[in-house]
């Protein structure tokens, strides 16, 4: 079972003067929960249990409680939600924006105007769309492929199809759709 440092422990540590030995304070170190006796005495050697012993009766360590088992997550767990902070349409058009001022253009200014201008949600989506479609025109089809893909990350989830159907090439689709 893996041992645990008690508050003593972290003032000792911390006060450099509690009387603790080099080995004593370099086992305390190690003792954050991850290490049991075996790790301890494979590291230290077999003076390690006595040590181990010494610590735990001057109330520096504690044997720590088992630790309750982790369910492996699943894959509809990994999948952000609808509400998630890191999804949504100011993001969105936040990133779109910054990508459109990189490209040295008088159009893409007008994409900017127009995404600042986008009146509701349907219309921001669709300029949205319009100004991935300008990017993958103006720039190689690998840096245009990154910009539509970090959009999927940042888009809304019921967005997403909409951006699908831009991303296979039928932007005026996905637009209306929007």
């Amino acid at each position: 079972m893996p041992y645990l440092k008690t508050d003593r422990a972290l003032a000792a540590l911390q006060d450099r003067s509690g009387g603790l030995r080099p080995a004593e304070r370099q086992l305390l170190i190690l003792c954050n929960g991850r290490h049991g006796a075996d790790d301890l005495r494979a590291m230290f050697g077999p003076s390690a249990d006595a040590t181990i012993a010494r610590l735990v009766e001057a109330g520096y360590l504690q044997q720590a409680a088992p630790a309750a088992p982790v369910a492996e997550p699943q894959v509809a767990d990994l999948a952000p939600d609808v509400g998630s902070t890191r999804r949504s349409m100011v993001a969105a058009k936040m990133y779109m924006v910054g990508m459109l001022e990189l490209i040295r253009d008088p159009l893409a200014g007008d994409c900017i105007r127009a995404l600042r201008g986008a009146a509701d949600e349907a219309a921001l989506l669709g300029e949205l769309i319009a100004a991935l479609a300008f990017v993958a025109r103006k720039s190689p089809d690998s840096y245009g492929g990154k910009v539509a893909e970090r959009l999927g990350e940042i888009l809304p989830l019921p967005h997403l199809p909409a951006l699908q159907r831009a991303r296979a090439g039928r932007f005026d689709d996905a637009e209306a759709a929007a």
